[in-house]
């Protein structure tokens, strides 16, 4: 009896799962996900923060050549989400649109 109890335990090449080495497994998992993914998350938020330096640094006039207003830059730094210069993008290509309306 012992033996199809055993058979039944390794039915498909899997080992018995235990819940403690499993839970383990997958923090540990989890933690190599994050220490890969942190340096490319802080160099595309760098990235993106320089451009909007860039932007934040422009007076009205130049501001409004690229058909934004200095508000949209503040609106931009408040909005959730980590790709602020689509957020612009997006405003510029909304007023263009209204515009030609």
């Amino acid at each position: 009896m012992s033996s199809t109890k055993n058979f039944q335990l390794w039915k498909g090449d899997q080992l018995p799962a235990n819940p403690l080495s499993a839970r383990f497994a997958a923090s540990v998992a989890r933690a190599a996900n994050v220490m890969m993914k942190g340096p490319l998350l802080l160099w595309q938020f760098w990235c993106m923060r320089s451009d909007l330096a860039v932007l934040a640094q422009m007076d009205r006039r130049e501001l409004a050549d690229i058909g934004l207003l200095p508000t949209d830059i503040g609106n931009a730094l408040a909005s959730i989400g980590p790709d602020k210069t689509g957020i612009l993008a997006r405003v510029v290509n909304e007023r263009r649109h209204r515009r030609q309306q």
